[in-house]
């Protein structure tokens, strides 16, 4: 018989935002903490989750968000005072790339403080750099982590880094539970889709990407999700319990399932749930009936990554899309009342300036709501960062892996023109790096 333990799941601290290349998101709950404490709770153990990236980083400063409207969160948490109240057996960290630097000096003080408590490391960063960080930890879980998790609090794994087991049916694991998030002061507007919601609650309902975008770290994965039916209970039960007045599905591609897609809508509809909701989606997914099924079924807003303007680079990274499905579908959604956000990628390797007219031509064309220019760092776990680590031609590599690519200083100081763009500066002086001029 397993004992029960106790565990605290954290999301690493973010840094000041004048000491990142990255943007803050867009101040929604970590739900991957929830789904492995909930999954942790069902098995018998006690779990806890503690959001240092929001209510315990560093200051926000003139930094970008996604949602602009996002300010500086008013709650915060003292990770000291959240071990010596709960008292865990285990402290899990989960790493993202935006907390390399303070990740290692917090771990090192939890060490020195609490040299009896095991910890864990996990996340998508540490999955493809186990060897960066991982020494930082007792335990390190490369992959998904429900039942890896489970294993490590049962005794069962004596091994520093484990492979984490892909779960094949999502509708086995325990969804989030809200009641981790819902007494914080999050981001719970829809803002990027619809002002005057108030209270969305976000919901990850797949795991895996069937697309190859040579940008992309999380990119041909297989696709996973959690059923319609599974799911619109889900949702039902939200409604009820917490009074929420939309969803929003952060995932990366919530419409690959076409079929799977119909059966969430006919069901919303059916059940009466009455909730707007939106999603990240491809347009090649999306033809005129789904989106009109998908209207009457409170289907509100599409975040859609079109990336580039030119069918040459939409070519070279493998987006799976054309100029003409862009300009074929964003009709067909303004048509049906669909706020659209998009995101546009610069600076990818080989871009010319003639691809970067095509953008801006082409974001002239279809008009979306709102237009989120990015300029791309290439991240440890892509096709075009293994492509440029190869090559050797970029500006500069940091210690946590970050490329940044020919020209991107000059870039970012042309799309962004905010604390990101001190940082990487301060960072090329102290290198002596001179960054290519670039001309948009």
């Amino acid at each position: 018989m397993n004992l029960k333990k106790k565990i605290l799941l954290v999301s690493s601290p973010r840094p000041n935002s004048d000491s990142t290349p990255f943007h803050f998101g867009d101040g929604r709950p970590p739900l991957g903490l929830s789904y492995l404490a909930e999954h942790a709770r069902r098995h018998g153990h006690d779990a806890k989750v503690v959001d240092l990236f929001h209510f315990g980083g560093g200051k926000m400063g003139k930094i970008i968000t996604v949602n602009s409207e996002v300010s500086e969160l008013e709650h915060k948490i003292d990770l000291w005072d959240e071990i010596d109240s709960y008292k865990p057996d285990f402290v899990g960290f989960y790493v993202g790339i935006i907390s390399f630097h303070v990740i290692q000096t917090l771990i090192k003080e939890v060490r020195k403080r609490y040299p009896n408590i095991t910890l864990l490391g996990g996340g998508p960063y540490i999955s493809e750099n186990t060897s960066i960080i991982n020494n930082l930890f007792d335990h390190v879980v490369v992959g998904e982590g429900e039942h890896a998790l489970v294993d490590i609090l049962n005794g069962k794994v004596s091994e520093h880094v484990i492979q984490g087991t892909q779960v094949t049916n999502l509708d086995d694991l325990y969804l989030p539970n809200y009641d981790d998030f819902c007494d914080k002061p999050y981001n719970w507007r829809m803002n990027i889709f619809d002002k005057s919601l108030k209270k969305t609650y976000t919901i990850n309902s797949t795991r895996g990407c069937p697309f190859q975008c040579r940008f992309c770290c999380v990119s041909n994965r297989k696709f996973r999700s959690v059923s319609s039916i599974k799911l619109v209970e889900y949702i039902s039960n939200l409604k009820s319990k917490y009074n929420v007045d939309s969803i929003y599905f952060r995932e990366d591609n919530f419409t690959v399932n076409k079929k799977r897609v119909k059966e969430f809508c006919n069901l919303m509809i059916e059940n009466k749930i009455n909730l707007p909701w939106a999603c990240e989606t491809r347009v090649k997914n999306l033809d005129n009936n789904l989106v009109e099924l998908m209207a009457e079924s409170g289907f509100i807003g599409a975040y859609v990554g079109v990336e580039s303007g030119s069918n040459r680079m939409l070519s070279y990274m493998k987006k799976g899309e054309t100029v003409q499905d862009f300009t074929d579908r964003f009709p067909v959604l303004h048509a049906n009342g669909i706020n659209t956000y998009t995101t546009w990628i610069y600076n990818l390797p080989t871009e010319t300036k003639e691809d970067r007219y095509l953008s801006k031509k082409l974001a002239e064309k279809i008009k979306p709501n709102v237009i989120d220019n990015m300029v791309f760092l290439a991240i440890p776990g892509s096709n075009f960062y293994n492509m440029v680590n190869e090559s050797g031609e970029y500006e500069f590599k940091e210690e946590s892996g970050v490329i940044y690519t020919n020209g991107f200083l000059s870039m970012a100081n042309i799309i962004w023109n905010d604390d990101r763009c001190e940082y990487v500066s301060r960072v090329y002086e102290k290198n002596g790096v001179v960054s290519n001029p670039v001309d948009f």
